[in-house]
């Protein structure tokens, strides 16, 4: 069993962050793998030539719930996008990136089940407003990622892709696992205890849980209002303020949400720390 990442979304993703290199690096990239004994490679008579990524255990079929949703929009909107992009309109600071959010995000075009039965197959009525943010900065929303139930009742099927054996962290499971297992390079999560640090450590990926507030929850199913927070994971910091600093918006519809200016997000990344780090372990009284 095999998950399909097909030419076209590659290049759209490559379009959008170099575009002069973009053929030349496909070119080579498929050609390096045209053995037709490798396993990564396969011809789809549909798609052409194709990057499969195998099976790994059962977190890479598990942490995208929606296969069939994923695949139609692997060959559709990257296309849409990539004929945008030609007509030299401006383009959204994500255009043509595929996010993976938590299937607790409300989407119209695809269901939002929250990790239960009793949700099967229901959608909601319009877009999230991070969904709608996603959407107005060109990104191409993939799929929706295995949440425990109801964001923290059961933990999730999703398994850890370092070690089948092993749980991903909750109950951002499947937002954590796709981006450690190059199923996606960047996607959305949420946290009310400790559902994003949680798996993105245990994933070993990079988690943002921004300060309450500054990202709407506005569609996003809710678990504490005082608590609840939305944050992204990422393969790099840079990747992950590149994404923030599209959905760090003031929200009418979220009167939790606050103005505050996320411009500079990228620059200070690139800044080293004011000051040198340090850890610092306190032993109380209490530890035998």
């Amino acid at each position: 069993i095999y998950q399909v990442l097909p030419y076209q979304m590659l290049r759209s993703i490559l379009l959008a962050v170099q575009p002069q290199k973009a053929n030349l690096a496909l070119t080579r990239y498929f050609g390096m793998l045209s053995n037709p004994n490798d396993p990564h490679i396969k011809y789809n008579k549909d798609h052409g030539k194709s990057l499969y990524f195998p099976k790994f255990g059962n977190s890479y079929y598990d942490a995208l719930e929606y296969d069939r949703i994923l695949e139609n929009k692997a060959t559709e909107k990257p296309k849409e996008k990539d004929k945008y992009r030609k007509s030299c309109k401006p383009l959204g600071a994500l255009h043509g990136l595929p996010i993976a959010v938590k299937d607790i995000i409300g989407t119209f075009d695809m269901p939002t089940e929250c990790g239960t039965v009793f949700r099967k197959k229901m959608s909601s009525s319009q877009d999230s407003e991070i969904v709608n943010l996603l959407k107005n900065a060109g990104a191409i929303i993939m799929g929706k990622t295995v949440t425990c139930e109801l964001a923290y009742i059961h933990p999730s099927k999703t398994t850890n892709p370092h070690d089948y054996t092993r749980t991903p962290g909750g109950s951002s499971s499947g937002s954590a696992a796709v981006v450690a297992s190059h199923m996606a390079h960047l996607s959305i999560g949420s946290q009310t205890g400790g559902s994003i640090i949680r798996p993105a450590s245990y994933c070993g990926v990079v988690g943002y849980k921004p300060s309450y507030g500054l990202i709407s929850r506005s569609g996003v199913l809710k678990c504490s209002d005082k608590l609840d927070t939305m944050g992204v994971f990422g393969k790099t910091v840079k990747d992950v303020a590149l994404l923030a600093k599209s959905l760090i918006k003031k929200d009418l519809y979220d009167p939790s949400t606050v103005h505050f200016a996320a411009d500079d997000m990228l620059k200070v990344c690139d800044e080293g720390p004011h000051f040198e780090p340090k850890f610092i372990f306190y032993k109380t009284d209490k530890w035998k």
